[in-house]
């Protein structure tokens, strides 16, 4: 609006302009005239350039597709070929989400190269006790139609006290649905076996999953399943 109001001024001053060099032709420059309107140029009000923007909204998405244990595939572990699934999708299947497609990080963990907690909730030693985790603290994450999904507390998890509280909104809301996490139900490594790191895809080993339609801790800790299952991902954005 400010840049249209600019050139329409512009343009009657010009007309101005022309008009005063055609009258004043014959005087000696600068004349009185010419000076006034030069001042009046002065006034015209600079365009003012509006950047857009940044959409930092932190979502999160379930993927679209699903895959076996070995989530490896060409990465160099388990978590970083988990990671590259999700930028995958967030190209493919979720392109009108913000950010990146590098931004996007699987919620899963392994114990080396993802952690959420080392003890309960990660009550002792708040989010120094994770390694490269999913979510930052206190912060507010969405789903792709913009509904609040959850909110972390300080230590940067979600305390899920039973089997239905602790998510504002299931991941999922169909019940079929499962994704690979690896968590135990407040946050630690389900160290009984995950897909040895996530590189199995056979019917053994075994490796934790979360269900859809949970709001409680079936949502991250709900069945324990061989890594043949072809089960989905969740992606979180990454600030």
């Amino acid at each position: 609006m400010q840049g249209n109001l600019s050139n329409r001024m512009m343009k009657y001053f010009l007309i101005i302009y022309a008009f005063l060099f055609v009258s004043g032709c014959s005087k000696s420059y600068p004349d009185e005239k010419t000076i006034d309107f030069l001042l009046l140029l002065k006034l015209i009000p600079k365009p003012t350039v509006v950047a857009t923007p940044v959409d930092a909204t932190p979502y999160l998405f379930v993927t679209s597709g699903s895959y076996n244990g070995n989530l490896k595939g060409t990465a160099g572990n388990g978590i970083a070929g988990a990671d590259a699934i999700c930028a995958t999708e967030k190209t493919a299947n979720f392109s009108t989400l913000p950010g990146n497609a590098s931004d996007y990080k699987a919620m899963i963990v392994d114990g080396t190269n993802r952690r959420a907690c080392t003890s309960a909730n990660c009550t002792t030693s708040g989010t120094s006790e994770g390694i490269s985790w999913v979510f930052k603290a206190s912060t507010t994450y969405y789903l792709p139609d913009k509904s609040v999904v959850l909110t972390t507390n300080g230590n940067g998890v979600v305390v899920l006290p039973n089997l239905t509280t602790g998510l504002t909104k299931a991941f999922d809301p169909s019940s079929s649905k499962k994704w690979w996490t690896g968590l135990n139900l407040d946050w630690t490594l389900f160290n009984i076996d995950y897909c040895t790191v996530w590189t199995i895809g056979t019917t053994v080993p075994s490796a934790m999953a979360g269900i859809g339609n949970e709001l409680g801790q079936n949502s991250i800790n709900g069945s324990f399943d061989a890594c043949n299952n072809l089960y989905r991902l969740i992606c979180v954005r990454q600030q």
